[in-house]
């Protein structure tokens, strides 16, 4: 911008130096009152010729050849100084043309820092040379200065002192102007950074919120979604692909349906088939180009990203860096499903063991020791009176009972019908019925309606917290009421059990407490809270609180 402005005020100075030699030739010309010498006109054709020639050697060396345009001053001042000797000196009209020459120095600065310097010594010299053409008595001369002369000097000095600080005031303007432009570009520039990191810092925040998501299909929705409104904005597929190379889940933002069926058929044919250094990185579907990106750990391929081609609107300095982060982000995101997935069959296999456990310790102790009464029973039924036998049937009735009960505490009822959304609340209420029946106690259940809105194992898993509660209420606080509420809020399944038992110190749980160290695995696994709140002698309050 400030070269632009200086361009246009060397335009100015040439268009001056055009209207300036024309109007002093004809003012020139004027005082010749009819009296034409070959002098005359040779200082006329001089000055004439002299500024054409700076003109044009000025308009084609500026600003790029600075030493031409010296040159051209130099022999500019030193023609100028004859021909203004020679046409009069203080009364020559051309003596005003020299101011052209400061113009040109002061500014377009030729001198650099000693411009101001040469243009004082050029105004000292032109001063200088008139003085000497008074002295040695050029014709048309007296040979001393008049008044009229003094006055002219006078002038001629105050209107290149003028012109000085007009071009100086002018240059400070257009570097102020030009620092402001500057500033207003920077201050773009930053703008748009600032925008770019805000941006940016919210979809990074949005990511980081997929930690806390547990359902694998929704934890790939939401991934793919920041995929889309950041490095992917035409559209995008991600697929994740499990050890043996399948499609494990998948997810579309911005792609045509049937689209959809071509991407996963070239991964489960092009990647089982091919070897890694020779997987094709983009693949064509109805004329759209999609670039396909494998997101990898050592060599095992854990994703497939699949994004379409075209013109978007990105900042090519940022696009790359910030493309290879979130390519990362997919990849520890896809290595953390892969954890859950092993932690949640390792927590089946646990809950397996601690079945198999609980059966084997408590079951078939009961169920050899029924079996003991029957055979006793059998030996001596013919010896022992009726009521005996009666009471022995009863014993065995209520060990029976007993074991049902206990076998039931230990299997739950963990499978759901598909197609049953009330499913979770009726098998929960057949079981707090039992337990009722079975103890003689008060529960009282109360299950939001927004309860089907949960995935199968997350159900399974809260059946399994509740029951659990209910169980230590019963076996180990000798609670007489307890009150159950689960409901649905802000995304948010929550359960709590409060009981009027005798209460515990949760600071110390026994090792046989098995139970609660369950709930809070489970819990924990699910990326929820549990929180106990009892006292010895308080009765017990828990809320488990886990993400839908």
């Amino acid at each position: 911008m400030y070269q632009d402005k200086s361009n246009e005020t060397f335009v100015l100075i040439r268009l001056y130096r055009l209207i300036s030699i024309i109007v002093l030739t004809i003012v020139y010309i004027l005082t010749w009152n009819n009296n034409i010498t070959y002098s005359k006109t040779f200082i006329v054709l001089g000055m004439l010729s002299s500024s054409t020639v700076g003109a044009f050697l000025y308009k084609n060396n500026y600003p790029d050849n600075n030493g031409i345009i010296i040159a051209t001053i130099i022999l500019e001042s030193l023609a100028y100084s004859v021909f203004i000797i020679l046409s009069g000196g203080f009364s020559s009209p051309y003596l005003w043309y020299f101011i052209n020459l400061l113009i040109i120095i002061i500014a377009l600065k030729p001198f650099g820092r000693y411009s101001k310097i040469i243009s004082v010594g050029l105004m000292l010299l032109m001063l200088a040379c008139v003085f000497i053409q008074k002295r040695l008595g050029i014709p048309n001369n007296s040979g001393y200065l008049t008044y009229s002369d003094i006055n002219t000097g006078i002038a001629f000095v105050v209107v290149s002192c003028g012109f000085y600080l007009l071009l100086e005031s002018n240059d400070k303007l257009l570097q102020s102007r030009f620092k402001l432009y500057e500033l207003n570009l920077r201050l773009e520039q930053s703008k748009k950074h600032s925008e770019y990191a805000l941006n940016h810092t919210m979809n990074v925040y949005d990511a980081l919120n997929l930690f806390s998501i547990s359902n694998p299909q929704k934890v790939m929705d939401e991934l793919n979604l920041t995929l889309y409104k950041t490095i992917a904005k035409n559209g995008c597929a991600l697929f994740k692909i499990s050890s043996m190379y399948d499609i494990e889940f998948c997810s579309f933002e911005g792609i045509p349906e049937d689209h959809e069926s071509h991407m996963a058929e070239f991964i489960l044919k092009t990647i089982k088939f091919n070897k890694q250094d020779s997987l094709p990185e983009d693949i064509a579907i109805d004329n759209q180009v999609y670039c396909v990106k494998y997101i990898m750990k050592s060599s095992n391929i854990l994703a497939v990203l699949f994004i379409s081609n075209g013109k978007q609107e990105i900042n090519e300095s940022y696009y790359e860096m910030e493309s290879r982060f979130y390519l990362d982000f997919v990849k520890i995101i896809m290595q953390e499903l892969d954890i859950q997935s092993m932690v949640e069959s390792y927590i089946i296999s646990e809950e397996q063991n601690r079945i198999a456990s609980e059966i084997h310790d408590t079951v078939i102790q009961k169920l050899f020791s029924i079996s003991c009464n029957l055979g006793t029973l059998e030996t001596e039924i013919g010896s022992i009176p009726e009521e005996d036998i009666k009471m022995m049937l009863n014993d065995i009735i209520k060990s029976t009972n007993s074991t049902m009960k206990t076998l039931r505490e230990a299997i739950y009822g963990i499978k759901w019908g598909l197609g049953y959304d009330d499913l979770f609340e009726k098998k929960l209420s057949m079981y707090i019925q039992e337990a009722m029946d079975m103890n003689h106690i008060n529960i009282r259940l109360d299950v939001d309606d927004n309860i089907s809105v949960l995935a199968s194992n997350k159900k399974t898993s809260l059946y399994r917290i509740i029951c659990e509660a209910v169980n230590n209420s019963i076996r180990h606080g000798r609670a007489t009421d307890i009150e159950i509420n689960v409901s649905i809020y802000e995304g948010f399944a929550i359960a709590c059990i409060n009981d009027n038992g005798k209460g515990f110190d949760k600071n110390i749980i026994p090792k046989d407490r098995q139970g609660i160290r369950n709930m809070y695995m489970i819990t924990g696994i699910l990326k929820g809270t549990l929180n106990i709140n009892t006292a010895p002698g308080k009765g017990t309050e828990i809320m488990c609180k886990i993400p839908v």
